[in-house]
């Protein structure tokens, strides 16, 4: 009880200058149906007749992102506006399934050593060039080019060669078989861009064109009036605003200010279940919110202070005093909503202050600095109060989220509270604790997870695939680069009039079919 008080405090305390920033497909032809105002989408077809052509969208994005090209792309805010300028080569449906979208069809004849997709022919790019296999092999080139430093360089390093085989028609040859490369074409790598492509002019085959971007404020798109998919998009135009503050997210779509974000905010999901301007479109997700350890550096090289932390974690108390009781406690790395979830870790620790207070005692101390993107700073906060219990000093630094990921990727940081978007491939998250990857900031090395994560890779089908995760999450728990606080359960909320919106569970807003009902 004496935590519970001391964590609504200090919430209240750090809810009064909250300020929210992002965390680290196939489009159907006729939008979803509200079941209801105030309740969820159903992702059911609307009757043609409720849609309105025109009109205008205001989405409030949590932080205003980076530049908007593929090179670039990395945080949830940029993905959202990223997928309404560019399409992907392959997408992910309302059943977590990787289906084409610029390619008409993708398969492997070697085992996953190569990767063979055929185009959509009849495409056109904004700037009136034409969508081939051509194009696919110099927007992939660009990314692979180590001069343009691209955020993507760990996705694209297994590729050796990428050519057009014929017209419409492309080959990727990698360094090694893998079953997980189709997912990569489903985010940033996957984002064609035209040849004229540029931090500061977008151009890509998607269902709005860029019009304007506006630093720290808004990006506006309008309706690509050439667009492959007949009758798409519905709306005219679509501004995407950032706000970072939450609480100011929610009274602008109150007020009508704006008609659509994510929301966060456990708290009031209740609240808007009732409201009748308002729906909560849920999607699941394949993210997580986690605490990644520096294991290069005090006081986190020791496996006992990575414990220690994770013993001073009341998971139930943190999600029903913040989280409203949407979310649960996760002790694998592969959220429950993937089909690579192992089920739960029982070698994972569980939550036991004295036992943490003991470790602490036995280490001389536990001292370190927890750095926090704004998005989870509320988090960070009870996380504070829990270890500050448990006989830790903590301070937390509150960050940016660029900057955040930016010291993170640096190795200049002791413990990082982050919020993961997932993705619909389990060996994204897996990978970043392989030895010598890229976003392996944990800074992780054992042969044991080596040689999982490159027989996850190399086997193709997921039912042989599921026991190596299984591995996987056994091997990282008894390491724990990482503690776990919990598995995404994410919504959208929007303004009851907004239609069409598939409920995705990659978390990326897509708007292709989008409208206003009539």
């Amino acid at each position: 009880m004496k935590l519970r008080a001391l964590l609504v405090c200090m919430l209240l305390l750090a809810a009064c200058g909250n300020d929210d920033s992002p965390n680290e497909q196939a489009e159907a032809a006729t939008p979803a149906a509200a079941s209801g105002s105030g309740g969820e989408v159903d992702g059911s077809s609307t009757d043609a007749n409720d849609v309105r052509r025109g009109g205008e969208l205001t989405y409030a994005l949590v932080s205003f992102p980076e530049p908007i090209d593929p090179l670039s792309i990395t945080t949830r805010s940029a993905k959202d506006v990223g997928r309404t300028i560019f399409d992907t080569l392959v997408t992910v449906d309302e059943s977590a399934e990787i289906v084409p979208l610029l390619a008409e069809s993708f398969e492997t004849p070697d085992g996953g050593a190569t990767w063979v997709l055929d185009l959509r022919e009849g495409v056109l790019f904004h700037d009136g060039t034409t969508f081939d296999a051509a194009s696919v092999v110099a927007h992939t080139e660009r990314l692979m080019d180590p001069e343009n430093n691209c955020r993507c360089i760990a996705s694209v390093s297994s590729i050796t060669s990428v050519e057009a085989t014929d017209d419409f028609q492309v080959t990727y040859t990698l360094e090694a078989p893998s079953a997980s490369f189709p997912a990569t074409l489903a985010g940033p790598v996957g984002m064609i861009g035209a040849a004229g492509t540029s931090p500061d002019l977008p151009i890509g085959t998607g269902p709005f064109t860029f019009v304007e971007s506006i630093q720290d404020d808004s990006i506006r798109v309008e309706r690509n009036p050439d667009y492959w998919q007949d009758g798409l998009p519905y709306l005219d135009e679509v501004t995407f605003r950032a706000i970072p503050d939450s609480a100011t997210r929610y009274a602008a779509i109150q007020s009508g200010e704006v008609d659509m974000y994510w929301e966060n905010s456990y708290q009031r999901w209740q609240e808007i279940r009732g409201n009748d301007d308002l729906q909560l479109i849920e999607f699941g997700g394949f993210g997580s919110y986690y605490i990644t350890f520096n294991m290069g550096r005090p006081p986190f090289d020791q496996i006992e202070a990575r414990r220690a932390v994770a013993m001073a974690l009341d998971l139930e108390t943190l999600h029903e005093t913040l989280h409203a009781g949407q979310i649960q406690p996760a002790t694998s790395i592969f959220p429950r909503n993937t089909w690579a979830y192992p089920g739960e870790i029982d070698s994972y620790p569980t939550y036991d202050l004295e036992g943490a207070r003991g470790l602490v005692e036995d280490l001389g101390g536990i001292s370190f600095t927890l750095l926090t993107p704004e998005l989870v700073y509320e988090q960070a906060v009870a996380v504070q109060a829990m270890l500050m219990e448990a006989g830790m000093d903590v301070d937390v630094q509150r960050s940016e989220n660029i900057a955040a990921i930016e010291q993170v990727t640096a190795g200049d940081y002791d413990a990082a509270q982050f919020s993961f978007t997932g993705d619909i491939e389990p060996l994204v998250f897996a990978s970043r604790y392989g030895t010598g990857n890229p976003r392996n900031t944990a800074q992780m090395s054992d042969p044991r997870m080596d040689e999982l994560l490159e027989a996850a890779d190399t086997t193709i089908g997921n039912d042989d695939r599921a026991g190596i995760f299984a591995e996987i999450a056994e091997v990282a728990a008894e390491i724990m680069p990482y503690a776990l606080l919990a598995n995404h359960n994410d919504a959208w909320v929007a303004r009851a009039d907004i239609l069409g919106i598939p409920s995705t569970p990659d978390g990326v807003v897509k708007l292709t079919s989008a409208s206003r009902s009539s």
